[in-house]
């Protein structure tokens, strides 16, 4: 979670940016923030996926790097041209904003999968949340005392 947190408040800073210095170092923070998502990711899946799951699991997180950097260019071309509120470029930032935010709620939030069952994973993160050999709702880092 806190590399979510530091890659969107980077994302703020990067889209908020007035100076070209201020750019280049909230795109350093952001690639710092990206680093520290890395193993929360994989932490995830080990604790979240059972042994037969599990690969399945890698296989979709392996794939999303090199997919992610071919359609990447992609939307953000269209978030630069579209010009939403004159954001201009610095919309590509500023979209990072509100999904972190979301995202961030969604980890953060009494059961956990309120965001996921509004994108249609509903199922999925039911099943991975609820199936943990730390009970029913347990979230990794999470002990049975802290849930509501």
């Amino acid at each position: 979670m806190a590399g979510m947190l530091v890659f969107t408040g980077a994302s703020l800073a990067a889209g908020l940016a007035g100076h070209v210095g201020v750019l280049i170092a909230a795109r350093v923070v952001r690639g710092v923030g990206s680093g520290l998502m890395v193993p929360q990711v994989r932490s995830v899946i080990h604790a979240e996926f059972d042994e037969r799951e599990r690969p399945k699991a890698m296989t979709w997180y392996a794939a999303a790097f090199p997919l992610g950097g071919l359609a990447g260019p992609l939307p953000g071309g269209a978030l630069t041209e579209a010009d939403l509120f004159g954001a201009g470029w610095r919309a590509i930032f500023l979209v990072n904003v509100p999904i972190g935010g979301l995202a961030l709620e969604a980890l953060t939030s009494r059961d956990g999968v309120r965001l996921l069952a509004w994108s249609g994973w509903s199922t999925r993160a039911r099943t991975a949340t609820r199936t943990t050999s730390r009970g029913p709702g347990a979230w990794p880092g999470r002990s049975s005392s802290s849930r509501r």
